[in-house]
């Protein structure tokens, strides 16, 4: 007489609940299971049910599954038992892994329908081939779920329950139509737009921050669709046009900590330490510096602190040599149509290719990697897009850029800023008194320049990622400026 970790699996629980009137899968699976301990006199530890668990998963994702091979592996059970075999998986290597493991521990699997026994060599293949049935089988209801996806998206149905914010799902085609809330989705994306931070956005619309963020970030208010890979980018009528979401999806600076300070810093969002990667801020003081936010809590053994002033007119001066660059050459709407011509081109680019490539053939490693970098030419057409939109509204029409600078204030200039820098990137000087040339710490990266940053991950300490300060004649690296008395 033994112990037998008996093992429930339902890989598609759709709407129904433990316990329904629907849903009887659990007992189904439970009734062979007691049938055979009681009829060889053994007794079973029924483990949590895996609910919604596709037999797919690697047998470290099978939590009950882990638990019963441990369990075996430690002498806890005398071996598994299971209804039929495809409730052990339906993965042929991650199934003969599981007998392996078992079976090296001197226990046994039980298919209680009987349908497979290893106790003799043809036996032992009967369970592999089964083993490779079950796994074809998962993987076409795979292909046949991602057809009906695919087909799905085409049509523009919307297949979840809860429809965004702006639209209701019309009953007959089952796709979004513009509703009374319309009108409050397309004034929040111009808010955004025009600077209003956030919070205020989201009051407007009587939710939360991190909702009205998400509402702001949803492309389904471009009329766009998608779903896994696939994508209808004309699904819907688009409540706004792509100037107004691209120009939503800008960050405003936080407002001032002091009440004396008027307005954002005008680097707000765009220093960075060098040393760990991370955003420095403002700082009162005898006098305002940028500092590194990790510096004060002991993350980072090189932070860099810089005179907000200098530092304020070394950047200046780069940026306004840049608006007279682009007034000479550019016209009225020139950069922002560009932009969005190459962003409409890599759209086309990326629909193009899920229509035309066969992942069967080309396989799926190669077919992911096509969809990805053409992924990535869309999200960088979108930033250079956002870039335009953030500096076409102070693009002098005539006169020069120095005059259209001093007509901004200081969310206007923060704003333009973001459309001509990426990251003003500033190094550890050499210590107390020590009078470092900015331009032998500071580095002002063209936006577009490509420089990993660190990523915070909620109240945990952030990671560290310095960047390497490159050569002032490197791509990317806006010129170096003479000021004098720069340093800090």
């Amino acid at each position: 007489m033994g112990t037998y970790a008996a093992l429930v699996r339902v890989s598609q629980m759709g709407g129904r609940k433990v316990g329904s009137d629907r849903f009887h899968a659990d007992e189904e699976q439970l009734a062979p299971m007691r049938a055979w301990a009681e009829r060889e006199g053994h007794t079973l530890d029924v483990l949590e049910p895996e609910l919604g668990v596709s037999g797919g998963l690697p047998l470290e994702q099978r939590p009950s599954l882990l638990q019963a091979v441990e369990g075996c592996e430690r002498g806890e059970y005398d071996g598994i038992i299971v209804a039929y075999v495809s409730r052990l998986g339906r993965n042929v290597k991650e199934q003969l892994r599981v007998w392996e493991r078992v079976e090296q521990a001197g226990k046994r699997i039980v298919v209680a329908d009987g349908s497979v026994d290893t106790a003799t060599s043809s036996g032992r293949m009967q369970r592999t081939i089964r083993a490779a049935v079950d796994e074809e089988q998962r993987e076409a209801q795979g292909e046949r779920l991602d057809a009906r996806v695919a087909a799905s998206v085409a049509l523009g149905v919307w297949q979840r329950r809860q429809t965004p914010r702006g639209y209701r799902k019309d009953p007959d085609t089952r796709k979004l139509v513009p509703d009374t809330h319309a009108d409050e989705v397309r004034q929040a994306f111009r808010m955004k737009g025009a600077g209003t931070p956030l919070a205020d956005v989201a009051r407007f619309l009587g939710m939360s921050d991190t909702g009205a963020g998400k509402l702001l970030k949803n492309r389904v208010y471009l009329g766009e669709l998608h779903v896994g890979k696939h994508s209808n980018l004309s699904a819907y009528t688009p409540l706004v046009t792509l100037e107004e979401f691209e120009a939503a999806q800008s960050d405003t600076p936080r407002p001032p900590r002091s009440k004396n300070v008027d307005g954002p810093a005008l680097l707000a969002g765009l220093v960075r330490c060098a040393a760990c990667g991370h955003t420095m801020s403002r700082r009162a003081g005898r006098q305002y510096t940028y500092s590194c936010n990790l510096g004060a809590r002991g993350c980072c053994n090189e932070w860099a602190s810089v005179g907000m002033a200098k530092l304020d007119a070394y950047v200046e001066r780069i940026a306004l040599a840049e608006l007279d660059k682009l007034s000479v050459s550019a016209t009225p709407g020139q950069g922002v149509e560009r932009a969005r011509a190459e962003l409409d081109s890599a759209k086309l680019g990326l629909s193009t290719y899920l229509d035309m490539v066969n992942a069967a053939e080309i396989g799926v490693e190669a077919a992911s990697a096509g969809a990805r970098s053409r992924q990535e030419r869309i999200e960088k057409a979108q930033a250079q897009l956002r870039a335009e939109l953030a500096r076409s509204p102070a693009m002098p029409l005539m006169g020069t850029g120095a005059e259209v600078w001093e007509s901004l204030d200081a969310h206007e200039r923060n704003t333009l800023l973001r459309g001509l820098i990426a990251h003003v990137v500033v190094k550890r000087s050499g210590g107390r008194g020590s009078r470092t040339p900015l331009a032998d710490r500071v580095r002002v990266l063209a936006f577009g320049a490509d420089v990993a940053g660190p990523e915070r991950h909620g109240s945990d300490p952030a990671d560290v990622l310095p960047i390497p300060l490159p050569d002032l004649d490197a791509d990317g690296v806006l010129g170096a400026v003479a000021l004098g008395e720069d340093a800090a």
